[in-house]
Order: C-alpha cells, then structure tokens, then sequence
C-alpha cells in the first residue's frame, strides 16, 4: 500500500512545477504496509469449474483486502475513493493465454463486487503486466528506499548516480493508492 499527500494544484505555475520536476509527491508512511501471499495467484488458473476458481482465488484474495481495510481503518468513509491494482507478473505472464484470461476475468469479477471489494477498481486495474514494467517498478521502489533516485525528493526525473542504483526481483503486486 502506498499513500500520498493529497495536493491541490491552484496554478498554472503549480501545475508546470509537477510537470518539471520541481514539485514531486513521493509514497509516505511510518509502518511497513506491505503483505505477501504464497503461492502466487497462478496456481488457481488450471482449476477447471469457473464457480470453485472464483470461490478460492477470493479465499486467496481476502486476506489482502482485509489487511488493507485494517490499515485503512480510519479512512473508511473513503475506501470508495482509493484504487485498488493488481498487477500480475511471471507466475501468470507464463500462463497459456486462455487461462490467463480466465484468471484474471475472476479477480476482475471479484474486484467489482464491492461486498468483497469496497476500494475503487476498473476493470484495466487488473493486468498482467509486462517483464520490463515488473523491472521498472522494482527499480524504482528499491532505489526510492534506497535514496538513491532523486536529491531531496526534488529533480528534474534523473538518476544521481546511474552507477549506484540497485536491482531488484518481485512477484505479483497488489495497490491500493491512498491519499491522506
């Protein structure tokens, strides 16, 4: 989970600070707001009936949700508000493309059924993404921790120091985007 401060852009001078560079809104937060479910959502593609699929990918997905309701408690009234993503990675970009499909025609249906989802979803929050965009989240979430992507959380966009950034690994990654 991720939470931004909310910002009002009054002015074109405020608008074009945002577009440069100069005025840049970065993730906060205090505690770790991060959860992992093992194995990967992939597994659930070859179960054959649609009804059991959708029934234990939302067994899968639950505990996610309730994590992010817990976190997000003292927001309810705007659950409505915060998107929620799910951004699907090797585990289900390896799959045969009709199973890939059905999976994610599941989490789609589970995601819009706000008894189970009270975040904001639309239907292209739920994709798989490709390596390269995996690789670019992972880049840019490791080098932000590790200061190394921006001077101050100000700059034109650039790296400091290209030959100090890290590499990172992932998995499947579910958002839900917060403003404060």
């Amino acid at each position: 989970m991720y939470e931004f401060e909310a910002r009002t852009l009054s002015t074109h001078s405020e608008l074009k600070d945002v577009v440069t560079g100069r005025r840049l809104s970065f993730p906060t937060t205090d505690t770790r707001w991060t959860n992992r479910m093992k194995p990967g959502l992939d597994v659930f593609a070859f179960v054959s009936n649609d009804e059991e699929m959708l029934h234990q990918v939302q067994f899968y997905l639950d505990p996610l949700i309730q994590f992010a309701k817990d976190v997000l408690r003292e927001k309810e009234d705007y659950w409505h508000k915060y998107p929620i993503y799910l951004k699907a990675t090797g585990g289900v970009r390896t799959l045969p493309a009709p199973y890939r499909l059905r999976l994610l025609e599941a989490v789609r249906a589970l995601f819009n059924d706000a008894s189970f989802n009270p975040f904001f979803f639309d239907v292209e929050h739920a994709r798989v993404i490709s390596g390269e965009e995996e690789a670019i989240y992972g880049w840019a979430a490791v080098n932000f921790v590790k200061g190394t992507l921006l001077r101050n959380s100000e700059g034109t966009g650039s790296v400091l120091n290209p030959g100090r950034t890290y590499g990172v690994l992932g998995t499947a990654y579910l958002f839900i985007l917060a403003l404060l």
